[in-house]
């Protein structure tokens, strides 16, 4: 019997083995001149794929109080996780405009209910209507440093996988991507995480994963324009930890609004 040919990764690597030792990470630094806001930044290169950009990663959080006190707590909590997480990361082609295999993606004009619905919404629209009781918010934004590909180019998707620490109603949000298509997977490592995606402010799929249980499945959604695909993830058990592994197609002709 021939043997079964396997898929590729949807995310341009098996986000059970990253290889983590090909990334070489900057010291983090201070996001400076925000009001309300803390946040780090941290630089990172795939050394295997030399001609590829970097990728940056930058946390923050919004105050619930002014003062130095609460802002450095703040800082010295971010800059914790940004230094312990490891993170991996590639571009990779896909043929044409197919989407990966092994997907079950949300139908492309899924949420265009009435006129103005496929309007790109703002990050994270409704979220927290959806996710309540949440104690702590921290936003993660990923950022190619390169500019947007060309009308002709080939289709190019940018996979990561990323494996952070989350305490009991934390909530992590993956920020928006302007773009066609985007998809993701969570696995929780230690306790138990529930990863949410949204297009344009609506759910397009919840799963759930503990740790030592079978494989959560991966959400995905595409749309024929454009729309922002956030992802949230919440920990559900305290002393949570999780990877989270992520992809979208590069847009063309800039970002969102």
């Amino acid at each position: 019997m021939a043997a079964q040919q396997q898929l590729p990764s949807p995310f341009g690597h098996d986000p059970t083995a990253p290889p983590w030792s090909v990334i070489e990470a900057e010291d983090p630094e201070p996001v400076r001149d925000l009001e309300d806001v803390v946040g780090v930044r941290r630089r990172f290169h795939n050394t295997s794929m030399p001609d590829a950009p970097g990728l940056v990663l930058t946390v923050t959080e919004t105050l619930p109080e002014p003062g130095p006190g609460p802002r450095e707590a703040a800082y010295a909590r971010l800059l914790r996780l940004l230094s312990t997480l490891k993170l991996y990361y590639r571009l990779f082609s896909l043929s044409g405009d197919v989407l990966p295999a092994g997907i079950d993606f949300v139908e492309r004009d899924l949420g265009i209910d009435r006129p103005g619905d496929e309007i790109v919404r703002p990050s994270f629209d409704g979220v927290l209507d959806v996710e309540q009781d949440v104690e702590r918010f921290t936003i993660l934004t990923l950022e190619l440093e390169d500019d947007p590909p060309r009308d002709g180019d080939r289709a190019q998707a940018v996979g990561f996988t990323i494996d952070p620490a989350i305490g009991l109603n934390q909530l992590h949000g993956y920020v928006a991507k302007c773009t066609k298509s985007a998809w993701a997977s969570v696995r929780a490592t230690a306790g138990s995480v529930r990863l949410r995606m949204t297009k344009n402010g609506k759910t397009v799929g919840v799963v759930t994963d503990k740790a030592g249980g079978g494989p959560s499945g991966t959400v995905g959604a595409s749309t024929p324009t454009k729309a922002t695909f956030d992802v949230c993830v919440r920990g559900l058990e305290a002393g949570s930890f999780y990877t989270i592994s992520g992809a979208w197609i590069r847009g063309k002709g800039g970002g969102c609004p």
